[in-house]
């Protein structure tokens, strides 16, 4: 999931400094990488990560703005992080324009991009858990 994986990153990064790094609360977003995070659907958390040139592509396929992965202001994921609360009203928009979270899924279960099958055992563990 990604709350153990950023607990891990942080840790080495304070181990590494020597102490210098403090790490802080991230909330519900990565500030290193862009999309990386939980996303609000109509009932549930989406996890969704996408820092890669190429599965940002497939993500803003997915939600119907392939323009966006040619934009300058997108172009890599440290330009994303500046950009995040644009993308986080971007994709949380689509999640709100979907029928509901269940029809979210499919259209994510049917696009062949590979980074969705990825996570689609983290959706399903977080949709559980909000149960």
């Amino acid at each position: 999931m990604l709350i153990p994986l950023k607990r891990d990153i942080h840790l080495q990064a304070h181990s590494a400094s020597g102490g210098a790094i403090t790490p802080t609360r991230s909330a519900r977003h990565s500030p290193s990488y862009c999309p990386c995070g939980l996303f609000k659907g109509q009932q549930h958390y989406f996890a969704i990560v996408a820092p890669t040139a190429r599965q940002f592509q497939a993500l803003c396929e997915v939600i119907g703005r392939p323009e966006l992965d040619s934009h300058p202001d997108f172009a890599g994921s440290n330009l994303r992080v500046k950009q995040l609360p644009l993308i986080e009203e971007l994709i949380e928009g689509w999640l709100a324009s979907m029928p509901s979270d269940e029809a979210a899924l499919r259209v994510l279960d049917e696009h062949p991009s590979r980074w969705i099958a990825a996570l689609k055992p983290a959706i399903g563990k977080i949709r559980r858990a909000a149960r």
